[in-house]
């Protein structure tokens, strides 16, 4: 079986360049997942949501942390 490389490495800090890196390479591997922009932060930078699928039913995950 051919498994593909990890993605995210839970070792290392997840600061907001990686995050973009993250999103970029998961969008890229599946067609099903779409990231587009909530909006934009007090530090102006863009607030990244996901988007899985294509379905009738919407259903929102939010996952968040403060520092």
């Amino acid at each position: 079986m051919n498994e593909e490389p990890r993605i995210l490495n839970y070792r290392q800090p997840l600061d907001y360049r990686e995050l973009t890196r993250i999103t970029d390479l998961l969008a890229n591997r599946y067609p099903f997942l779409s990231v587009t922009s909530l909006g934009t932060s007090i530090l102006g930078k863009s607030i990244p949501v996901l988007i899985l699928g294509q379905g009738p039913s919407h259903i929102l995950y939010i996952g968040a942390h403060h520092g």
